[in-house]
């Protein structure tokens, strides 16, 4: 009978599932499979399962044997001699090629089939010598690989900031974006060397419960609202633990501050399904009409407002003024307009409804127009909302201070056109950045056509005007974001967009809105 099984084998630690005839494989046993790059060592990682209908057995590789102590020797024999030597003598080529690039590891297939060399470099590299000079020197397959600075790290490997082994080293597989916004809303310092890993980049771990605190964010009350209690305190929302779902309240009164959950918020959102892991779906529980209740009764259709009966005759009112009462009389010597009677039903069907047996369509009802219908009855006046309660001046600054929601009256800003460059300084597919009198911006000819945003990257600032562009995208030289210079929307996974200004053209001057 076939299995098939997931095993994570390679420098990088890739998993991939293979399948097998083996019934003895168990999880944590070492084996030796055949992937596209060769024979390799490899560790089970799952049990083995039969192989199911959808899953076509050729599209999975294949375990060849359990590593015996043979295996187990030559791969020591691979880690300990051929790869530190493999090492060292590229590193010499590449000083002696004068290369500007940085050798991170070695992989050595089992089966001798290639020599895989990972390495990391600020700019693109012409390696075709340095490949040249390895295969002569190894007899065998080369290939070089370039990484980034989060592969590197998984190659490399080290404990992280909770003293265990680096996430994309150990289960993580997938790297995906990471913001700031992950930090912030967590409440993590700013400080670069507590939210930054081994890597140097953001922590792959901020986002393991992002979700759960947007979730909370969007059910909480927002600071500065006033709010009452279950248990009878009323307050302001100073400050928020969204990890705990509760509030800190400010009193009125300027007294103690206290703690409110939000279930004891009088009119706090019910749960939805998944915000506290409960089973309540999302539309609500749906509550099945009982099989025992009777049908209700048909009512009798009532009749239509806007129908009249045969030979009926409106008199036309003259116009209202806007001082006249909202229902005026209708004078006697208004002219007579002698409506025609509505279609009746014909007595015998079609010829067509008759030979399909289908009943005559009901008749159409006339409506009046909208000149001659009769005029709606005023709307009842609302009552007159409660004034809310004024604060004490000394208690609302406090509040004010605590929260930063303090109002102020401003006008409406007026759009103002500041130059920001000369059509010739920007040429074909280049950038150039401008400063605006504080915030900078980029500048790009696409196609003869000019383009302006905001010149900080949204992830950690990176100068998009230095950017390479491909077409419409441009790449963070940083960390590698792409961004769409016509829209400002950011092209990676999980980014932040960038502003993008509004350009004209004066001549051989360009402008932005701002």
């Amino acid at each position: 009978m076939a299995y098939y099984t997931s095993v994570r084998y390679g420098k990088m630690r890739m998993v991939a599932r293979f399948k097998t005839e083996r019934d003895d494989l168990r999880v944590r046993d070492r084996c030796v499979v055949r992937t596209d790059r060769g024979k390799e060592l490899g560790e089970v990682l799952t049990p083995l399962q039969p192989i199911p209908e959808a899953i076509p057995a050729e599209s999975l590789w294949d375990v060849i044997r359990r590593a015996n102590s043979e295996d187990l020797i030559n791969v020591e024999r691979l880690d300990k001699e051929n790869i530190p030597r493999a090492k060292k003598t590229c590193r010499e080529l590449i000083q002696k090629l004068n290369l500007e690039m940085k050798v991170t590891d070695v992989d050595y297939v089992y089966g001798g089939e290639r020599l895989i060399f990972y390495f990391t470099s600020n700019t693109r590299v012409d390696f075709r010598e340095l490949v040249r000079l390895l295969a002569h020197e190894f007899r065998t397959r080369i290939e070089l690989k370039q990484v980034g600075a989060r592969d590197e790290a998984r190659l490399i490997g080290d404990a992280g900031h909770c003293g265990l082994t680096l996430c994309c080293r150990g289960h993580l597989k997938e790297l995906g974006g990471i913001t700031m916004d992950m930090a912030k809303i967590q409440k993590h310092t700013a400080d670069p060397s507590k939210i930054t890993g081994r890597c140097g980049k953001l922590l792959c771990c901020l986002r393991y419960e992002y979700t759960t605190y947007t979730d909370s964010r969007d059910v909480m009350p927002q600071r500065g609202t006033r709010l009452e209690s279950k248990k009878g305190g009323i307050g302001i929302v100073v400050d928020q633990n969204l990890l705990l779902r509760e509030v800190t309240l400010q009193p009125p009164d300027g007294g103690d501050r206290f703690i409110v959950k939000l279930e004891d918020v009088m009119g706090a959102p019910a749960a939805v399904a998944g915000c506290n892991g409960c089973d309540t779906p999302k539309a609500g529980p749906q509550t099945a009409a009982p099989a025992s209740a009777p049908a209700p009764a048909a009512e009798a259709p009532a009749p239509a407002a806007d129908v009249l009966p045969d030979d009926t005759t409106v008199k036309m009112a003259p116009p209202v003024s806007a001082e006249a009462s909202a229902v005026a009389p209708v004078s006697a010597e208004a002219p007579t307009v002698k409506l025609p009677p509505p279609p009746r039903p014909s007595s015998a069907p079609s010829r067509e409804g008759a030979s399909e047996g289908k009943p005559a369509p009901p008749p159409q009802q006339q409506r009046l127009p909208r000149q001659q219908q009769p005029p709606r009855p005023p709307r009842p006046q609302q009552p007159p909302r409660a004034e809310t309660e004024k604060l004490d001046p000394a208690v609302q600054r406090k509040i004010e201070q605590d929260t930063k929601t303090a109002t102020k009256v401003v006008a409406d800003p007026v759009p103002m056109w500041i130059f920001v460059a000369k059509k010739a300084d920007v040429a074909q597919g280049q950038a150039i950045v401008s400063d605006l009198g504080g915030p900078k911006v980029a500048v790009f000819n696409v196609d003869g056509v000019y383009h302006v945003i905001s010149n900080e990257c949204g992830h950690q600032g990176g100068p998009l005007g230095e950017g390479k562009l491909e077409g419409f995208a441009v790449t963070c030289p940083w960390h590698q974001w792409k961004f769409d210079v016509t829209t400002g929307n950011c092209l990676s996974v999980g980014g932040s967009s960038v502003r993008r200004y509004e350009v004209a053209a004066a001549g051989d001057d360009l402008f932005v809105k701002v």
